[in-house]
């Protein structure tokens, strides 16, 4: 798993989210983080091995305050592999999922992923590879489905390392509408967090909150 943090107007990921309860946890006056994460799964319970890479919006639920509001990220978007996974990511949690061509390769220094679809580059992502440690995360995704915000809940743990070198990674959009849509962001072109882990394992809860939205 790869994972680089790019700053953005928040305005601009506020206008991209489905509620007004919703707001957008700024990293510096008003700026918005958005998160590109990049996984290869090889050993899922019940699913066929997928790679996966998903866009979102680090959002608070509530109040757009660490002590008032409950922290997670909004899926803006999700790309995986298979149709299995397609489908389990909409139906099941209510993620915003298609089909695409998810490559990743490897150099000494970098780890870069490659997202293609009909035909067209979607996003190019690529890091500088860290030292790592055992480390352990929690986090919530919020969804919609239907008429409802979901909050998963999501468990993970592995060998990961963290940086805040501003540039540790940097993307590159492609001519496809899911690129054009990330350009309405306005994202810096340079990372502000990135996270590199060769190893992990996670338990991903069903959505165990409807919240109003």
């Amino acid at each position: 798993m790869i994972v680089a943090g790019f700053p953005a107007p928040a305005a601009r990921t506020k206008s991209l989210l489905p509620s007004d309860k919703l707001n957008p946890v700024q990293v510096t006056e008003g700026k918005g983080a958005v998160a590109l994460v990049a996984t290869e799964y090889g050993n899922i319970d019940g699913l066929t091995p997928y790679n996966e890479f998903t866009i979102m919006i680090s959002v608070m639920y509530g109040m757009a305050d660490d002590t008032a509001g409950l922290h997670g990220y909004y899926i803006l978007h999700r790309l995986v592999t298979t149709e299995e996974a397609r489908l389990m990511g909409c139906e099941v949690f209510g993620y915003p999922t298609s089909v695409a061509d998810i490559t990743f390769e490897d150099s000494d220094k970098v780890r870069r992923c490659l997202v293609r679809s009909e035909g067209k580059d979607i996003i190019r992502l690529e890091i500088r590879k860290l030292p790592t440690d055992p480390l352990s995360w929690d986090m919530y995704f919020y969804s919609i489905k239907g008429r409802e915000l979901l909050r998963s809940f999501v468990q993970g743990q592995g060998q990961q390392g963290v940086s805040g070198d501003r540039g540790g990674a940097l993307y590159t959009l492609g001519s496809h509408p899911i690129a054009d849509k990330l350009r309405t962001l306005r994202m810096n072109k340079f990372s502000v967090l990135h996270r590199y882990s060769p190893h992990w394992q996670s338990l991903v809860q069903l959505p165990g909150e409807h919240l109003p939205k």
